[in-house]
């Protein structure tokens, strides 16, 4: 969520097993769409841009990627994956470059072996996974999949880092966000990384909209900031 940018909103989501009822509902109502979202960024210097992000098949399995582009910074973000019958994460990519400073890495996860191979700015290294892991930008979709059976707290494993991570996350509230692509009641979740956090986010999905994300705003250390605001949605 955003994840995506500056650790994409972020960085979103949780637990290891699904319920049958969630995992049918995900494989028979998941669709390709793209949709773009306006993007406001505070890290030092303050600047604008915009971002799209897509789900598509791609062969035996899916791809969901997020491009944004500002005008000193810019960010590729992709998760491919499978239904297995849960999501499967494949192989993770992310690049990212703000005021000429870049960083990049990929994960591709060997789930026969039961490990994912990490390779940060060209430093590759291995480490052991369970069934249930997901990539930071899969989780995302995770997460919006489990909203829409009605959860309301969410804890999932995550490959982030060279680590395994918990993403907690947690219903809010409901509000109505009006933006470029219309007004929508949305259920407002935040990442709950603790209360002595300095990091904060926040994310918004539009039920009207097949609980897709309509606002994602975070708080970084030292005042960093992004927002992503929906602009328009083509199905």
């Amino acid at each position: 969520m955003l994840n995506t940018l500056i650790r994409p909103a972020a960085k979103l989501l949780l637990a290891t097993a699904l319920s049958v009822s969630a995992v049918t509902a995900f494989a028979v109502e998941l669709q390709p769409y793209q949709a773009r979202y306006s993007l406001d960024w505070a890290s030092g210097v303050s600047f604008s841009g915009d971002a799209v992000r897509s789900l598509r098949r791609e062969g035996d399995g899916w791809l969901l990627e997020t491009n944004a582009k500002a005008m000193f910074a810019s960010l590729a973000e992709s998760s491919r994956f499978t239904l297995n019958p849960t999501i499967q994460p494949q192989q993770y990519h992310f690049k990212r470059k703000i005021l000429g400073k870049k960083r990049k890495a990929q994960l591709d996860f060997d789930w026969q072996q039961q490990q994912v191979t990490n390779n940060v700015n060209n430093k590759p290294w291995t480490m052991a996974i369970a069934p249930g892991v997901l990539d930071k930008l899969s989780v995302q979709l995770q997460l919006r999949l489990d909203l829409k059976a009605g959860d309301t707290q969410f804890e999932y494993q995550v490959a982030d880092g060279g680590k395994l991570k918990t993403y907690r996350f947690k219903v809010d509230s409901k509000e109505s966000i009006t933006t470029p692509a219309g007004t929508f009641d949305a259920v407002k979740v935040s990442r709950d990384r603790g209360s002595n956090s300095q990091r904060k986010t926040w994310i918004w999905f539009a039920p009207a909209l097949d609980y897709m994300i309509v606002k994602i705003h975070q708080v970084e250390k030292s005042n960093k900031e992004y927002k992503l605001v929906l602009k328009e949605i083509a199905q």
